[in-house]
Order: structure tokens, then sequence, then C-alpha cells
């Protein structure tokens, strides 16, 4: 099951190109979307289902969520995806702040609030996705989805902010958890893959600059990861934050889970993250449970937008995330080094190519390659071996 990740539009000013900026022309590029067509057909995409993490639009205007439904056509029409297996979450800038603006005082305000999302309505696809939710009343506090082969909960961290909170801290609403298991509990208790998608980072990741301060994360986010371990849901996808990342943990109960960040489809991002960032495109490509336990397999990819070349893969160097990133179940140092240690003995060649010893029947294989790479350098440097090479394809370990 492949997963197209598309996080962070901001469909409106705060885009870079024309085509997603209707009525705007400061745009930094106006071949945009005809580029992701060329990357569709360059890489041979074919996603089954899409997800939006959030920040469709900029201002949550009604005018953005029309266009929206223009630009979701011509995603479903490059991708060759169904309506039905779109997904989303509300994102803090797809809240009508402007209607708060309006009225602040008393009772009526109160009643104006409430209308924060109204416009939502007006993007016709996205009232189709809610409606297709399983719990679906009008409100926009969460969504469920159950599908033949996914479950999909989506939380709104952003419900309960207001235009002139000092600080626009994500919350992961206690309550909201518990209505979802008090009414839910059967699917929740399902055997098949499961995502939880939120908008707001739960995770405080290392900001690229010391002056840049992050007051944003999403607050309660132990409570979600503790609900995501006693529900057994195996991923988390995020927006809000434009750097990409992944970030995988392993519970005591032996429960792992992914969290990803999707970064930003097409935000004009702030120049100083030049080389540390690009704008980006995902497939979270679920394979299957690992033979001894459940914890799921697979790989992540990533694309970037370069001004100039259009989609490429992804670069750690210079986009702060790999193009691939394989997840499944995570060894300890000590036996991979075990196994490095046996080929040592065997081999008469002195040297060994790292994708020789990657061999599908190794477990590590699932293992982010970063991840592996640090082990090998690190023993190497023990041993007094050289390793050369950056990619598993290209890298070599010299034993003399």
């Amino acid at each position: 099951m492949k997963l197209l990740l598309i996080s962070d539009i901001h469909l409106g000013d705060k885009a870079r190109c024309e085509s997603l900026k209707p009525n705007y022309s400061n745009s930094v590029d106006r071949d945009y979307l005809k580029r992701l067509e060329e990357f569709q057909s360059k890489y041979d995409v074919k996603p089954d289902k899409l997800i939006f993490p959030g920040d469709m639009t900029n201002t949550a205007s009604a005018s953005e969520f029309r266009e929206f439904d223009r630009i979701l056509e011509k995603l479903l029409t490059i991708f060759s995806i169904d309506i039905e297996n779109c997904f989303f979450t509300i994102g803090n800038h797809d809240s009508d702040w402007q209607i708060q603006r309006l009225f602040k005082d008393g009772d009526v305000f109160e009643d104006y609030f409430d209308r924060r999302y109204d416009n939502i309505d007006k993007s016709k696809y996205l009232k189709l996705i809610a409606e297709r939710s399983i719990r679906y009343d009008g409100a926009f506090d969460y969504f469920v989805w159950d599908d033949a082969n996914l479950t999909v909960l989506a939380l709104n961290s952003g419900f309960p902010e207001k235009f002139d909170d000092a600080v626009k801290a994500g919350f992961i609403d206690p309550s909201v958890l518990e209505a979802i298991e008090s009414k839910y509990a059967d699917i929740l208790s399902n055997d098949q893959f499961k995502i939880l998608l939120v908008h707001h980072h739960p995770h405080l990741y290392s900001n690229p600059m010391v002056a840049w301060k992050d007051f944003s994360a999403a607050q309660n986010a132990d409570i979600l990861f503790e609900f995501c371990e006693k529900y057994r849901i195996d991923t988390v996808l995020h927006g809000h934050r434009h750097i990409p990342a992944f970030k995988s943990e392993l519970f005591e109960s032996g429960m792992q889970v992914h969290t990803i960040c999707c970064g930003s489809f097409s935000a004009k991002l702030d120049y100083r993250l030049q080389g540390i960032a690009s704008n980006c495109i995902h497939v979270l490509d679920i394979e299957a449970s690992a033979p001894s336990s459940t914890i799921t397999e697979g790989r992540l990819l990533t694309w970037s937008f370069i001004e100039n070349k259009g989609w490429v893969k992804s670069s750690f160097d210079r986009d702060g995330i790999e193009h691939v990133i394989s997840f499944g179940q995570n060894l300890h140092a000590s036996k991979i080094i075990e196994q490095l240690e046996e080929i040592d003995l065997e081999n008469d060649q002195g040297f060994l190519r790292l994708r020789d010893f990657l061999t599908p029947d190794k477990e590590m294989t699932k293992m982010r390659w970063s991840s592996l790479k640090k082990i090998f350098q690190e023993h190497c440097d023990r041993k007094g071996w050289e390793m050369v090479g950056d990619q598993i394809e290209d890298s070599v370990i010299l034993f003399r």
C-alpha cells in the first residue's frame, strides 16, 4: 500500500508558485504543477491513497477552499487516485481567524469562534471526505475513517486555538482521545495498519539556528504516544513544521511507532533554510509486518523541489531528509557487529561490499541507512578498518 503525503500547501499568498496563489503576483515559480506531472511520469509514482496533514490553505478564506478543489482535481488526475481514497486533518491555517477578529466580546464572539471552520464546506471535496468519516456530525475536532486495509484517525490539534492567543501551540485534547476510545474501541482493536494524523508536531525537533524558538509543538504529546502504544497505531503523520523529518521510537511493550514530519509541499520557505530544507513530497510504502513481530516494515520515499531542476530525489545534506528511509524492526548495534565480525573471519578478499552484506534475508535491511552507516563507521574506527562510500550501493568496508 502506497500513501502519497502532501502537507502544508498554504494555497494563497504564502505559496511559492503562481498556480497555487490565485490573485497574487509575487510567485517564485509558474510551472509547479506541470513539473509535478513530469515527476509522476519520470518516477512512475502510483499511490493508492492521498493524505493531507493540514494547512491546505493559508488564510482559510472561502475562495482558497474553492481553489483547493481545483488543485485537488489536478492531483487526483496526475496520480490516478479516487476521492474515496483521500484523507485530511485541519491545520491552524485552515481556521478562519478573520471571522474572530470581527467579533471579540462576550457570547457573540463565542458564536463566531464556533464558525471558524465554516469555509471548509466551500470545498466540495473536503466536505465529501469529511462526510465519509464514520464520525461526522459537522464538528471538526476529529475524524475516523475505517477502510478495508487502512484505519485513519485525524485529530485537530489546533481546535482550541484563538487568534489572539499569545502562543499558538498545538494541543492534544484528552477528551477527544477518550471520546474515540469510548465510541470506536472495536476499530481501534483491529489488526490492520493504522495512522494517526495530526497537524502540529508532537516532537520538539532540533532547530537549524539558535535564534529560532519553537513554541508551536503539540502540547500533551505524551498522551498521544500512550494512545498509539495502547492501540498499536503504527505511524503518526504531521505537518506544520516545514522541515521534513523521520523519527522511530520503540516502547517498553515492544511497540514501535514511526513519526513522519511531512514538511511543506509548496510554502515559500524562509531563505535561511536554503541548504537545510526544501519543499517536498513523500510516498509512504507500507510492505508488511516483520515476521517475528507486529512491527510494520516499509519505506519512506521523498523528493524535493529544486529550482531549474524540478522534483528530484531528496538528499539529506541539501533537503534535510534522505530519499529512501527504510523502517522495520531495529536491531541492537551489537547484533549487527556480530554479523560483521563473522564476515571478516570468512573473507579472503580483505573487503566487503555492503550491498552484498545487506541481503533481503537480514532484518537489518529494514533499518534506516543513516543509522546503519553510523554503526558501521564507529565499528570500523574501533577496528582500524576503513569505510568508503555514501550510499549502500557504493559503500565498501576495507578490513586490511
